[in-house]
């Protein structure tokens, strides 16, 4: 197997990060279309910038022979507190995709564990994500890693009740 290197993404990456949202995004479209829409080519070029050389966010990517094979997004949250919670400071997963190629090799554990060094280094003792339930395969890799559901977004579409 090539070896795989993990290093911040820098400007040069955002073709091939573009391409790998795009996918990840289809991905989403499909499971879930009410929610997710057909995007635009380029639509996600400024989310991609977002996460690269901004003040408190990065993005790792995996790369093997010249390759991206993954990339993982991080950034810093911070809330104020409120009347209904104390404040809160923990790091924040936005996104992780890894090409279908490269799935069940170790990436993706790479990237997290790179992410999760990186918000360790910088003090903060939680990592949060947000995973949909649909994605039952990125579900059991973060419980692999000892994620645990910590609240929970549920729904009722009122159109599918019956009188």
């Amino acid at each position: 197997m090539t070896t795989v290197s993990i290093r911040q993404a820098n400007a040069l990456d955002l073709e091939p990060l573009e391409k790998l949202n795009d996918e990840i995004h289809e991905y989403h479209r499909r499971a879930n279309p009410e929610v997710f829409k057909k995007l635009a080519p380029g639509a996600l070029r400024e989310h991609v910038l977002s996460y690269i050389n901004v003040l408190n966010s990065i993005t790792f990517v995996a790369e093997a022979s010249g390759h991206i094979l993954g990339f993982v997004q991080v950034k810093i949250e911070e809330i104020p507190e409120n009347a209904f919670q104390a404040k809160q400071r923990h790091g924040l997963v936005n996104s992780l995709g890894v090409t279908a190629s490269a799935r069940r090799s170790r990436v993706a554990s790479q990237l997290m564990e790179a992410a999760e060094t990186w918000m360790r280094e910088r003090g903060h003792a939680k990592v949060l994500l947000n995973v949909w339930e649909f994605n039952e395969p990125a579900i059991s890799f973060y419980e692999g890693r000892k994620y645990a559901t910590y609240s929970r977004k549920m729904a009722l579409d009122l159109g599918s009740e019956t009188a």
